[in-house]
């Protein structure tokens, strides 16, 4: 099995460049707020159907802004 970290500093600039706390995107992703901390946090890996929910609900906000979707290799890192 691959182990996928977040890259919790890019990830933390992008909700803080859009003004959005780790709840609100718990939310859009449909994931309780405590398992998106642990993966922001590395205590736990994200499973591939996590990695795609978590990008959607990124992007989703992303495209209604009209700005740059990211792409697995912005947010995550394997290892």
């Amino acid at each position: 099995m691959v182990k996928v970290s977040v890259r919790a500093d890019r990830f933390n600039a992008l909700l803080a460049a859009n003004n959005m706390s780790q709840r609100r995107l718990a939310k859009i992703a449909g994931f309780a707020p405590a398992y998106v901390s642990q993966i922001i946090t590395g205590t736990r890996h994200a499973s591939a159907n996590a990695r795609d929910r978590l990008l959607k609900a990124l992007n989703k906000i992303q495209k209604a802004k009209g700005k740059h979707e990211y792409t697995f290799d912005d947010l995550f890192v394997i290892g």
